[in-house]
């Protein structure tokens, strides 16, 4: 997949851009959603041909971690990244390859010109190629076992890129409230009338879930972060309640605070952890 600073069009759902701040959501008070649940909703249509702008797309995304502290805005472009590209794989699992490709582009377009420039300014190796390598298998129609394997390859590549020196077990427990409390909002964000009006955002938050709990699997790690992370982990899990469906084509519409009470768990625990 060739990087340019804007894509060509390609059908999506439009969709309200949120704000997902990185320094409020590991910070910030512990809030609960409102939304009652709902059944299972038939998929939309009136798809439009939209654009995704490098500078615009979720509210920028690259100045969303502005007012973070360095080491965790780093960690969370990085989570960031990861997220949107498990999401764009769940939608090629479920047949929705256009959709699949389409979202595949979000990071390059938001986000990966600060990622580049911290992972130069950092001494890490530039993984943008096994990026473009996810997004190139899925437009070819590779089988989900070698998109699976690409996939696997750009986690790799953005763990490392994530070993930081001195990470802590809190600073890790941050980076997964706030992704947990993005997650939230942009569940949130993808739910009108009480149905999944905008597909991108539901995917990404369930994206942005796998990694949290990737990182929940790190931070159990630490022994005396242990617990911690079991708790936080439990919390995670919980939020499978509220996805599904991709594959019929009626993604659930469930409760975002589900979600958002998983991120209130992972902070409170969180504050056990120096």
């Amino acid at each position: 997949m060739t990087r340019t600073k804007e894509t060509a069009p390609r059908r999506v759902r439009p969709r309200t851009w949120a704000t997902l701040s990185i320094a409020g959501a590991a910070l910030g008070a512990a809030v609960t959603g409102t939304a009652a649940a709902v059944p299972p909703v038939a998929p939309q249509g009136g798809e439009q041909l939209w654009r995704i702008q490098a500078e615009g797309g979720e509210a920028g995304e690259g100045g969303m971690v502005a007012e973070a502290a360095p080491e965790l805005a780093y960690l969370g472009r990085l989570a960031l990244v990861e997220g949107h590209i498990r999401g764009a794989v769940l939608l090629y699992d479920a047949g929705l390859r256009d959709e699949a490709v389409g979202l595949a582009g979000h990071p390059e377009a938001e986000m990966m010109d600060e990622v580049r420039a911290d992972l130069a300014a950092r001494g890490k190796a530039d993984f943008s190629a096994m990026l473009d390598a996810v997004g190139a298998a899925m437009a070819e129609g590779a089988d989900t076992a070698a998109v699976g394997a690409a996939l696997d390859r750009l986690t790799a590549a953005v763990a490392a890129a994530g070993e930081v020196p001195d990470i802590t077990s809190r600073l890790r427990a941050d980076l997964i409230v706030a992704l947990t409390r993005a997650a939230a909002q942009e569940y949130e964000g993808s739910i009108k009338d009480g149905a999944v009006d905008d597909l991108f955002a539901y995917v990404e938050a369930q994206g942005f879930i796998a990694v949290a709990r990737d990182q929940a699997a790190m931070l159990a790690a630490d022994a005396a972060a242990a617990d911690v992370a079991a708790r936080i982990d439990a919390a995670l899990a919980a939020t499978g309640s509220v996805f599904g469906g991709l594959e019929t084509g009626r993604p659930l519409a469930g409760d975002p605070g589900v979600i958002f009470s998983a991120a209130a768990t992972a902070e409170l625990a969180a504050y056990r952890l120096k």
